[in-house]
């Protein structure tokens, strides 16, 4: 899907009813784009709708996720970096476990440490930073405020798309 979803350009044979639909959807702020799909083999339209209120909301909630799981994988890797492992497949499986948990943060061992306990144990310890994940960040970003609407409406269909998000949004 591309970043970004075009408004929509209607020939002058359009419906004006749909014309002042799809004006009134875009002063509220959306956009959509239409694509034919097969899906468990049945044809269907649908409208990837983006809407700029639940994008701000989307983003705002986003913003509160990436801030809590930074203060929980702060938590993690200070508990990591004082904790000795046996050994070193030992240390880099439980830093492999803390990472599964993690959604938007990265939680890397810089150095892993050889600490001698008494003349005869070893143990492990890491050193750690923490990255945010970029990548998925962005990706939520994107998608942020975007839903689908799957209809089996043909779209040789009379009904265009304006209208079926103007039915959608306002359904009592």
């Amino acid at each position: 899907m591309k970043s970004d979803l075009k408004e929509v350009k209607f020939s002058p044979k359009t419906d004006p009813g749909t014309i002042e639909i799809t004006r009134i959807l875009q002063e509220k702020g959306y956009k959509w784009l239409e694509q034919k799909v097969t899906y468990a083999g049945i044809q269907q339209r649908w409208l990837i709708v983006e809407s700029a209120e639940g994008k701000k909301s989307d983003i705002q909630k986003l913003e509160s996720k990436i801030e809590q799981e930074k203060k929980t994988a702060l938590k993690l890797v200070k508990k990591l970096e004082t904790t000795g492992f046996d050994t070193v497949t030992q240390a880099l499986n439980y830093l492999k476990s803390i990472n599964k948990k993690l959604k938007l943060w990265s939680v890397k061992s810089t150095e892993l440490r050889e600490k001698i306990l008494d003349k005869q144990s070893l143990v492990y310890h890491h050193q750690i930073e923490i990255e945010p994940k970029n990548s998925e960040i962005e990706r939520r970003n994107l998608v942020a405020g975007r839903f689908i609407l799957a209809t089996n409406i043909e779209p040789s269909s009379e009904i265009r798309g304006p209208e079926i998000l103007w039915n959608y949004k306002n359904h009592d």
